[in-house]
């Protein structure tokens, strides 16, 4: 037997029905789903943005003698220009899932 509470929370007493084979999350699990994307997608993109800097030769741009400035200085540049790029991403997906509320209304 399952308790009232969770039976609620996981929807099986409002009766929720898919609609044409969509599968439909309840607000936390959206909300959760919707974090994991956003962190897996923020590090892969600050990880990208990492290698693509390890490819430039910032010290010689700069003339800077210590090594460990320049490292902070990627990383710092790395998770900028990488959460630019994720930020980017997750609005491009959200723009189009959006779409179709245009279009339908």
């Amino acid at each position: 037997m399952i308790p009232i509470g969770i039976c609620d929370t996981i929807g099986l007493l409002r009766g929720e029905q898919d609609v044409k084979g969509v599968h439909s999350m309840n607000g936390a699990a959206s909300i959760g789903f919707q974090s994991l994307l956003s962190i897996l997608v923020s590090l892969f993109c600050i990880v990208l943005a990492w290698r693509l800097l390890l490819n430039v030769r910032i010290e010689a741009i700069l003339r800077v003698k210590q090594a460990y400035q320049v490292k902070w200085m990627m990383i710092f540049l790395s998770v900028i220009l990488g959460h630019l790029l994720a930020r980017f991403i997750l609005d491009y997906l959200t723009w189009s899932r959006w779409l179709p509320s245009l279009i339908s209304s």
